[in-house]
């Protein structure tokens, strides 16, 4: 069938993209895996006639497994659900990066580090008003931060 290219099109995959590999963020991927229930699903759909849109489906459906183990801190399942979701994304031929390293983009800006440093001191020293306009700076250069228990991360909007 035909496919529609289109600049919103291409937009709509790539944040689609950034769904998973958000929900692979703060994984430990040594965990061995064992086959699963999406593992089985994924191998069917597969089987029917290449049906990547329902294969698809359930990457994003195990990604939202993966953020609810991680929001509930249960780190070590979502990390066997992590390594799952990563091999079901090789057969595509996605989810192969780190995810870091694909939500910073390849070039980790050194700027955007130090500003992250900057901002981290002024939280430590509790000048709230200099953290919030290095937020600000940041948000203008089109970054956005995650604070966690890990520190602070960030992803390119």
């Amino acid at each position: 069938s035909e496919i529609n290219y289109s600049h919103d099109n291409l937009n709509q995959a790539w944040n689609a993209l950034r769904r998973l590999y958000t929900a692979l963020r703060g994984l430990d991927f040594n965990v061995s895996s064992t086959s699963s229930d999406y593992e089985e699903r994924f191998v069917q759909a597969m089987n029917d006639d290449f049906n990547t849109p329902e294969a698809i489906a359930l990457l994003f459906e195990l990604a939202k497994e993966i953020n609810r183990l991680k929001e509930s801190d249960q780190l070590k399942a979502a990390s066997v659900l992590g390594t799952n979701l990563r091999a079901l994304g090789k057969i595509l031929g996605i989810l192969q990066q780190e995810p870091e390293q694909f939500l910073q983009g390849e070039n980790i800006d050194a700027q955007v580090n130090a500003l992250i440093l900057a901002r981290n001191q002024a939280r430590s020293d509790k000048n709230w008003v200099k953290a919030d306009e290095v937020r600000a700076q940041l948000a203008a250069m089109n970054i956005i931060l995650e604070d966690g228990p890990q520190g602070t991360t960030w992803r390119r909007a």
